[in-house]
């Protein structure tokens, strides 16, 4: 008795189907990805821009106290106000992580990094503020709050931690 050998046959359209449906199921999830990167890069400078109008509304104004609170992407956990130089006490591993920026004219720093996009992305300069003392607020529950005064006789809005004096 003969024994037969099964055989395996895949014809050319099977083979390029399966190819195309791999590419296919490859760019979706590029395309998935860039979106996503692309939205917190979009959301963290939206969080630029309304903190800037923000303040540019209290600096505008005769005299206003008012706290501001944003949403913010996941993964950022503080943000940093003021220079570089004055964190390296009390704020050690956002010093080291911050001060390859210490020679840009910049007073706004988000931290890590790493979860801000680029390093373009990482560091902003405020306008019409007054950062007496260098400080970083933590990203809670992906929202952060700060609050932002100017006096009757102020030029400038000064930023503070929500709870503390200023």
């Amino acid at each position: 008795m003969k024994k037969k050998r099964a055989q395996i046959q895949l014809s050319f359209s099977m083979i390029f189907s399966i190819i195309l449906v791999i590419a296919t199921l490859a760019v979706a999830f590029y395309v998935i990805k860039t979106f996503v990167i692309g939205s917190k890069c979009t959301k963290i400078q939206l969080f630029y821009n309304d903190l800037e109008n923000e303040i540019d509304e209290v600096w505008r104004s005769g005299s206003a106290r008012q706290t501001y609170k944003v949403g913010l992407p996941t993964g950022i956990e503080e943000i940093c106000f003021g220079e570089i130089s004055q964190l390296k006490e009390k704020y050690p591993n956002e010093y080291k992580a911050l001060s390859k920026y210490s020679l840009l004219q910049k007073n706004l720093f988000i931290y890590p990094t790493q979860k801000s996009c680029d390093s373009s992305v990482s560091y902003r300069k405020l306008e019409h503020v007054n950062i007496k003392e260098s400080f970083c607020v933590p990203v809670k529950k992906g929202e952060l709050s700060i609050v932002l005064i100017k006096g009757s006789n102020d030029s400038l809005v000064t930023l503070c931690k929500e709870g503390e004096p200023c």
